[in-house]
């Protein structure tokens, strides 16, 4: 599939919260939420207008996060990731499918209420993406847009391959214990999880390319 192909694709994934919208525009309530705090209570409600606009703006992200993935290699100093690379393509399927999932996901919490099981779509989606990067970073390449660029990672390569792969590990282990706790827990609970764990998923990996760098660095 060539990246033309690829794009166009994506692009229709992207649209298709906009198309399910206008499809259940008329069953959806009058006040619809606009955004949630972190136990996926709805804190800011709007009208049907406000909320297209807020699916619009994730729509635009999604094709933003799908044109610069797609076409990175044009734009990476490091010229390292090159045209097609297949992580780099798996990564921005990752995220298109994510963000339509996510907007797809607010219209049924606004459809069916903030129930137990509809707080538990989003949190549940973000531990899944944490699962499939964690399954990609691994074997992605030095590069200034990808992957966790330290200040040491990029300096040398085989810094940032080594953090990368704990990255990996830690990343992938996060989204496991978070799907986990999100299944387990009550829902009051699920969401106010992921902060905090995602918050150590990211220091590990930036902890230990530091502590690489101090270890394997020659004294002067």
């Amino acid at each position: 599939m060539n990246k033309v192909t690829t794009l166009l694709l994506q692009l229709l994934l992207a649209l298709s919260p906009i198309v399910c919208f206008f499809i259940i525009k008329d069953q959806l309530p009058d006040a619809l939420p606009l955004h949630f705090n972190a136990s996926m209570e709805a804190d800011r409600m709007g009208d049907k207008n406000a909320f297209l606009k807020t699916l619009i703006l994730l729509v635009g992200i999604s094709i933003f996060t799908s044109v610069l993935l797609l076409n990175i290699d044009k734009i990476d100093p490091k010229k390292k990731l090159s045209e097609g690379n297949a992580i780099v393509r798996k990564l921005s399927w990752t995220f298109v499918v994510f963000i339509a999932f996510f907007a797809l996901a607010i219209q049924f919490i606004a459809m069916h209420g903030n129930d137990g099981s509809a707080k538990k779509l989003i949190p549940i989606a973000v531990s899944i993406l944490f699962i499939a990067i964690g399954n990609l970073m691994n074997s992605i390449k030095a590069n200034y847009f990808i992957g966790f660029r330290t200040p040491w990672a990029l300096e040398r390569e085989d810094n940032w391959r080594k953090t990368n792969a704990v990255g990996s590990k830690s990343m992938f282990v996060a989204g496991i214990l978070m799907l986990i706790a999100i299944l387990l827990l009550p829902a009051a609970y699920a969401a106010s999880i992921i902060l905090p764990t995602v918050i150590i998923a990211a220091i590990i990996p930036i902890a230990y390319s530091y502590w690489y760098f101090k270890t394997t660095s020659k004294p002067l």
